[in-house]
């Protein structure tokens, strides 16, 4: 009897253990649980962040969006807007379509490594020859494998002041000579009458 008691007793103690131990495993559930929802919760708030800021972005700039094997895959409005063109003129494209086929290789180096590439360069937009600033960025994964291309194509409208303000001198030169050969002929006029004048009076 006193041996059944003392099975009973441990098999008792054996029990409230694991009672024990499935309650501790059961609040360390709880809070990984907690954990997850809270790490859940923060990784929605960043990524709601992250896509105002690419909206902001591609709502504010000229932005061409790029595979991995740099072909064009989008342009937003801006872009289209600036080019006076429609998307089909763009998507398909490929990289040095922007950047020409010598400065392709340079450009592909870089962002093939992660590493952002800029030029400027003058592009003909409706007709009109226009200098912009190309920005490529890479975006890579966490193993550095480069996933698309986004490029930047900002205005350049102060080369493109300077230029004009070149142009206006340039006519303003012009007008100037044409206005001092018009004074010359007048003043050549001027006096061959007036040497008509004198043999009409001397006769």
């Amino acid at each position: 009897m006193a041996n059944a008691e003392e099975e009973l007793r441990q098999t008792m103690e054996e029990m409230q253990a694991t009672q024990e131990e499935m309650r501790r495993r059961e609040m360390d559930l709880t809070g990984t649980l907690e954990n997850m929802k809270v790490l859940q919760a923060e990784k929605e708030e960043t990524d709601y962040q992250v896509k105002q800021f690419h909206d902001g972005i591609y709502d504010t700039f000229c932005m061409v969006e790029f595979s991995a094997d740099a072909v064009i895959t989008s342009v937003n409005q801006n872009l289209l807007n600036l080019f006076q063109a429609d998307a089909s003129v763009f998507v398909g494209k490929p990289l040095s379509a922007f950047v020409g086929e010598e400065a392709y290789k340079t450009a592909w180096d870089s962002l093939s490594r992660g590493k952002i590439y800029s030029d400027k360069v003058q592009v003909n937009a409706g007709g009109r020859k226009i200098d912009v600033k190309q920005t490529f960025m890479p975006i890579c994964g966490l193993n550095s494998k480069l996933l698309s291309i986004n490029l930047f194509v900002v205005h350049d409208q102060e080369a493109e002041l300077l230029q004009n303000i070149e142009e206006m001198k340039t006519q303003e030169e012009e007008i100037r000579q044409t206005m001092e050969e018009m004074l010359a002929t007048q003043e050549e006029m001027r006096r061959k009458e007036e040497e008509m004048r004198k043999n009409e009076t001397s006769l």
